[in-house]
């Protein structure tokens, strides 16, 4: 592989240095489709370069990339060290916050191109160059080829058993993958879906899958907990520093029966760490350190060598583990964390504490410690009694909550909704980490049927994806703008039919046509200039390139005017018209239906957060009962792929009976009651629909966005 640089923008100062927040883009990208580095330098730039280079020519798996890229196994470090070679490499200067792409890429893929030049010599840039006005294809693989020597070298080593070109839609196929399976070759606009794990057209749909039961490799889970001191202060704040730490260790087969000489669970069961020995409550590995916390996470990684290891701990989320995150980051580990939302758990210093307690807390320790004071008191032997009934009850609850949903979830032969196999249960310690997760298990496993419900497409089930939603705002303004009328898909008669083809906007009276093309659909020149890049749509640029030139010079033989507008410019006209930006905002959606928007939630949000009474007045509870758990739960929902109905009909529904769909999902305009003291109805407003606001005015909504 050659990699090209002439493509790089000339104008955008792309820079690669320390994370930061990235910029939105206008089309959806699925994560998996994501390369994700965690970094604490500035060395971004380099890091991106280099995993695009292994990723694409490497011959790696996913499963070894991955672990070379996040460094796990035997891949440790070596991701950093070829990075900071590569820099060495191109002389580029360490230590800088941030690198200039400009500047670094270019030397960068002029070495990757010298050093495959000795290998491929007729890539030593690509595409590849014409020579001699050659031209052939290869009856082997359909390829053409303007370059000799790259049709030789072709047939010389296994590209053209690798892989072969279809004529009809120019994507060039992977022979291996497309015949796995039982698959017989590429079959046009087919994609592999990774949800449902086959080829099909993303048209069809797919759907949630039903779950088997899996059966389990040994491992072992920890409950563990810490205690910690608040004597050491950063400023006005207390530092919370573990001085005991407690880990219970078992594993599944021992929870039955348990066994002496476990080679999962290890001699010892019951370890603690501590800053002071103890003597009256029995351990099996007592391990006195200077810092507990530290020797408990090297105890806790080294455990893991052959087993898998599960910890659990007392209000883990927003305590325990967070003191053990920073260890393993400290200890150069950097884990993938479930988070809710992308908020870090954080601890907050109430004003009304003294000395680390509140009042009343403080009170009731000053009269323990009155009855008590002549009492000798032993931290360290109370600590060790304390913490480690504490693990004890922990790893009690947890193996009855295990075996309890074990029991819910096993099922006979013939017992489950879409297998005929029997199981033993769920092990939910090891198969989820929340209540939902756990439950959506069970579900997925027990009870959802082959083919029952649908995962909803990215791009909705109407014809009118994100690109034509923007296609309709810049109709709509355009029209204001010229004082014209423009039929669209939301006309009467829908879009303008020119032969077998549509017309995103016609304008009758001066016989114009107007074509909204959206980059990534369309394959614009300036954001694809590769003629061999693979769009959404299953087409090569090239390909799609082709194809709507032969459609507008079809419309505009038929004597028909035609202006096309890419996404690109659209939103380089917003940038820089503010007339046209009120214009977008303004436009009232009448479009498909967005089904997660039925999901909004019930109103949880308070209205007054603290009010002072003043003399005479009352203080009063006001709540909205909201009825979305009600109706989620007594409501029947259609099930499957839905047949679409397009109606933008104007009615007036004002009882239930009015609505004469039996069971449908409806996009409809409700006009607020003139009189309510709480709205309860919501609407999402702003430029990209961001903030979610109860109101009876869309005006002052959008007003406020």
């Amino acid at each position: 592989m050659v990699v090209d640089k002439k493509n790089l923008g000339k104008e955008n100062n792309i820079i690669g240095g320390a994370p930061r927040r990235i910029a939105p883009v206008h089309h959806q990208i699925k994560q998996q489709n994501l390369i994700k580095i965690n970094n604490n330098d500035g060395y971004c730039l380099f890091y991106s370069l280099l995993a695009t280079l292994v990723r694409l020519i490497g011959n790696m798996s996913r499963s070894q990339f991955y672990e070379y890229i996040h460094g796990r196994y035997g891949q440790r470090g070596k991701f950093q060290q070829e990075t900071l070679e590569l820099i060495d490499q191109v002389g580029a200067p360490l230590g800088r916050e941030e690198y200039n792409a400009e500047e670094w890429v270019p030397p960068v893929v002029d070495m990757w191109n010298d050093a495959l030049s000795e290998l491929l010599p007729c890539w030593s840039t690509y595409p590849c160059p014409p020579r001699n006005n050659f031209l052939k294809k290869c009856d082997g693989c359909l390829k053409k080829f303007i370059n000799e020597d790259c049709f030789n070298h072709h047939l010389n080593s296994k590209f053209c058993q690798q892989s072969k070109r279809c004529e009809k839609c120019g994507v060039i196929w992977d022979t291996k993958v497309n015949s796995k399976n039982g698959r017989n070759g590429h079959v046009c606009n087919e994609r592999y879906c990774s949800t449902c794990n086959a080829y099909h057209d993303p048209k069809r749909g797919c759907f949630i899958k039903p779950l088997e039961s899996k059966v389990q490799k040994p491992y072992r889970f920890v409950a563990f907990d810490l205690e910690t001191m608040q004597h050491l202060s950063s400023g006005n704040k207390r530092n919370h520093q573990a001085n005991f730490i407690a880990a219970r260790v078992t594993c599944p087969k021992c929870i039955e029966e348990e066994e002496v000489e476990c080679k999962v669970c290890g001699i010892n069961r019951l370890v603690t760490f501590s800053e002071r020995p103890f003597s009256k409550t029995r351990v099996d590995l007592q391990k006195v350190t200077k810092d507990p916390i530290i020797s408990f996470v090297k105890w806790i990684i080294e455990l893991t060598n052959e087993y898998d290891t599960i910890a659990f701990s007392h209000f883990g989320g927003r305590f325990d583990m967070v003191i053990v995150f920073r260890e393993l980051f400290l200890l150069g580990f950097t884990p993938e964390m479930l988070k809710k939302g992308n908020k870090m758990y954080e601890m907050k210093v109430k004003v009304g504490k003294k000395n680390g307690m509140m009042p009343e807390k403080r009170k009731e320790f000053d009269r323990w410690y009155e009855d008590h004071k002549q009492q000798p008191f032993f931290l360290d032997e109370e600590l060790a009694s304390y913490c480690t009934n504490d693990v004890e009850i922990l790893l009690a609850a947890l193996i009855a909550f295990r075996r309890e949903f074990m029991d819910v979830t096993k099922r006979g032969p013939c017992e489950t909704a879409a297998s005929n196999k029997a199981h033993n249960g769920i092990d939910v310690l090891r198969e989820s980490m929340t209540i939902a997760s756990a439950c959506m298990n069970h579900f997925r496993t027990n009870h959802l049927k082959e083919n029952h419900l649908a995962l909803v497409p990215e791009k909705g089930y109407d014809n009118v994806d994100n690109q034509s939603r923007l296609a309709l705002k810049f109709m709509k303004w355009y029209e204001e703008e010229h004082g014209v009328k423009i039929q669209t898909a939301h006309s009467d008669g829908g879009e303008k039919k020119v032969g077998n083809y549509k017309l995103d906007g016609w304008i009758e009276e001066e016989n114009l046509g107007i074509e909204v093309n959206g980059c990534v659909w369309h394959g614009c020149e300036r954001c694809y200039p590769e003629e061999n890049s693979v769009l959404p749509n299953g087409l090569t640029a090239g390909k799609q390139r082709e194809k709507d030139a032969r459609r507008l010079e079809f419309i505009k033989n038929q004597g028909i005017n035609v202006q096309v507008f890419w996404e690109c410019e659209i939103r380089t006209m917003l940038d820089k018209d503010r007339e046209m930006r009120s214009s977008f905002k303004k436009y009232l959606d009448d479009g498909p239906i967005d089904l997660r928007a039925c999901f909004f939630g019930g109103r949880t949000g308070p209205i007054s957060l603290f009010y002072s009474a003043k003399e005479g007045e009352k203080i009063a509870y006001y709540d909205v009962t909201s009825l979305y758990p009600f109706i989620n739960v007594s409501t029947k929902y259609p099930v499957g792929h839905p047949k679409v109905h397009i109606l933008n009909e104007n009615v007036h529904w004002s009882r239930p009976e009015d609505n004469n769909f039996d069971l449908a999902i409806l996009k409809v305009f409700v006009i607020p009651p003139r009189s309510i003291d709480v709205p309860v109805l919501p609407m999402k407003v702003g430029e990209d629909d961001e903030r979610l606001l109860f109101s009876t005015m869309l005006s002052v909504c959008k007003g406020k966005s």
